[in-house]
């Protein structure tokens, strides 16, 4: 993106408070995933070990983007954002060394299920959540507004078309079906129409199972909680 404002305030930047609630929600759900997995299921194990790679590499990719396409500009544009961010760029590397933990312990996880290495892989996806939480709280009140002000719809546009570039299907599903089920519903007609027509073939043939098997797998934490609390009587 160029260095010059554009002239008019045109650009909607709330699809990024949708796509931060697709990360709330997986990263609440991912430690109970592990703890409840029983460790004889070891195609569970293997088949939940691939959806925590997705989330993190979904992450991942949304702030590379962010990193690459919007601080320097934001900065240059409204030079009072400058300390926001340098708090994002900080918040930023914070999350990418608790990523950086995550393929070890996920592999370990993999070949040697049960508490001893599950554990430490849901404690490590608990902290990521918290330092996530703090970080996106953050954006929103301090970021969004000014990408409003100083980003044109056009830019936004090119920000959004390289947010959905992703080299993973299982990483590019995740964050579809998210959006999907997070957006209103008075939204999606919208949304429908600005995706290409190949991806909403692919999302129709696999794309959706593959989004719903990794959710069910997500979700298997919750029902097992649920399942946990049967017949009890609240005090």
């Amino acid at each position: 993106m160029t260095t010059i404002a554009p002239p008019t305030r045109s650009c909607d930047a709330q699809d990024l408070v949708i796509a931060h609630q697709a990360f709330r929600r997986v990263y609440s759900l991912a430690p109970d995933a592990v703890r409840s997995t029983d460790p004889a299921d070891r195609a569970r194990v293997a088949s939940i070990g691939s959806t925590l790679k997705a989330i993190n590499a979904a992450l991942h990719h949304h702030h590379t983007v962010e990193d690459t396409m919007l601080w320097d500009t934001l900065a240059e544009r409204r030079p009072a954002c400058g300390l926001h961010v340098e708090l994002m760029k900080r918040q930023h590397g914070t999350v990418a060394a608790l990523l950086a933990r995550a393929p070890e312990l996920i592999r370990a996880w993999r070949r040697h299920p049960g508490r001893a290495t599950a554990e430490p892989l849901a404690a490590l996806f608990t902290e990521i959540g918290d330092v996530l939480e703090v970080h996106l709280a953050a954006e929103e009140a301090r970021i969004v507004p000014v990408i409003e002000q100083v980003i044109s719809a056009g830019e936004w546009q090119q920000v959004g078309n390289a947010a959905k570039a992703v080299t993973a299907p299982a990483q590019g599903f995740l964050m579809l079906g998210l959006i999907y089920d997070l957006m209103p519903a008075e939204e999606r007609a919208a949304f429908d129409a600005e995706l290409p027509g190949p991806v909403t073939f692919v999302w129709a043939l696999v794309g959706r199972h593959m989004y719903e098997r990794m959710m069910a797998n997500l979700r298997h934490g919750e029902t097992a909680g649920m399942r946990g609390t049967e017949g009890t009587v609240a005090p």
